[in-house]
C-alpha cells in the first residue's frame, strides 16, 4: 500500500538586504529575518527557530551597538562632507549653521566697535587742530580715515573669526573628538593671519599668543560642551541616531538631504 507523502515542513524566510545606505550598512526589507534569541514580535515555525519582524532588525541598527559601529566606520572625510553639505538655502547641518551664526554676530559686533573706536580717535585728532578754517578739510579727511580704519579692522576680525570657528570645527569633525588642540591651532593660525604684512616676528608672536589663548578657551569650551552633552563625539552619535530613526519610523517625510 502506497503511503501519502507528509506535508513539507514550514521553513523560515531570511530577510533580504537589497540596498545600502550612506554608511555602507544594508537596510532591512519588509520580509522576515531569522533571529538569534532576540526579543520582539516573533512566531515559532520550527523548534529552536524564531522568525523576527523587520521592525526588530531596524531597531538593531538604531541600537547603541549599531551607532557605535557606524561611528567607527565613518571616515574623517565623510564627516567633513556631511558637515559642509549644502542645499539651496545654505548649509544643512545644525553645527555649521550655529558656527555661521556665531561668526556673523562676531563680525557685526566687531565692525560696530571698530567704527566707534575710529570715530573716537578721529575726534581726538580734530581737537588738536586749532585752526577753524581747516575744519571742512579735516572733516573730509577724518571721514575717509574712519572708513579705512573700520574696514581694515573688520577684515582682520573676519579672517580671524572665520579661521578660529570653522577650522576648529572642521578638525574636531575630522577627528570625531573634541579637544583643546583644535582650538589652539585654529586660534593661533587665525590671529597669526591678522599680522600678515608686519614681519615674520610679529606674525610668530601673534600665532603663539593665539595658540595659548586658544588652548585655555578650548579647555573651558570642551568642559562646557561635555557637561551639556554637546561634544563632537556626542553630537555625531545623535546625528547618526536621528538618521536611522528617520529610516525606521513610519513617515511620509524623506530623510534629511545631508544623509543622502
Amino acid at each position: 500500500m502506497k503511503m501519502a507523502s507528509p506535508n513539507p515542513l514550514p521553513t523560515a524566510k531570511c530577510s533580504s538586504y537589497p540596498r545600502e545606505d550612506l554608511y555602507g550598512l544594508q537596510t532591512p526589507s519588509d520580509t522576515y529575518s531569522q533571529s538569534d534569541g532576540l526579543d520582539g514580535h516573533e512566531e515559532d515555525s520550527l523548534p529552536g527557530v524564531r522568525i523576527q519582524s523587520p521592525n526588530r532588525s531596524k531597531k538593531i541598527l538604531n541600537s547603541e551597538v549599531g551607532i557605535s559601529k557606524i561611528s567607527d566606520q565613518e571616515t574623517g572625510f565623510q564627516r567633513l562632507q556631511i558637515l559642509y553639505s549644502l542645499s539651496s538655502s545654505g548649509f544643512l547641518q545644525e553645527d555649521t549653521q550655529t558656527v555661521n551664526l556665531m561668526l556673523r554676530r562676531t563680525v557685526y559686533l566687531g565692525a560696530f566697535v571698530s567704527v566707534i573706536t575710529s570715530i573716537s580717535e578721529a575726534n581726538e585728532r580734530a581737537k588738536a587742530n586749532a585752526s577753524t578754517a581747516q575744519t571742512v578739510l579735516l572733516d573730509r579727511r577724518y571721514l575717509s580715515e574712519i572708513m579705512k580704519a573700520s574696514l581694515k579692522s573688520t577684515v582682520k576680525l573676519t579672517v580671524f573669526a572665520t579661521t578660529a570657528f570653522h577650522l576648529s570645527q572642521a578638525i574636531a569633525a575630522y577627528r570625531n573628538k573634541s579637544s583643546v588642540w583644535e582650538y589652539g591651532i585654529a586660534t593661533g593660525l587665525g590671529l597669526g593671519l591678522t599680522g600678515v604684512g608686519n614681519g615674520l616676528r610679529h606674525i610668530a608672536k601673534l600665532t603663539a599668543t593665539g595658540a595659548i589663548v586658544g588652548v585655555v578657551c578650548g579647555y573651558v569650551t570642551c568642559q562646557v560642551l561635555g557637561s551639556l552633552g554637546m561634544s563632537q563625539e556626542q553630537r555625531n552619535r545623535i546625528r547618526i541616531q536621528e538618521y536611522f530613526r528617520s529610516k525606521s519610523e513610519p513617515s511620509t517625510d524623506s530623510p534629511p538631504e545631508s544623509y543622502r
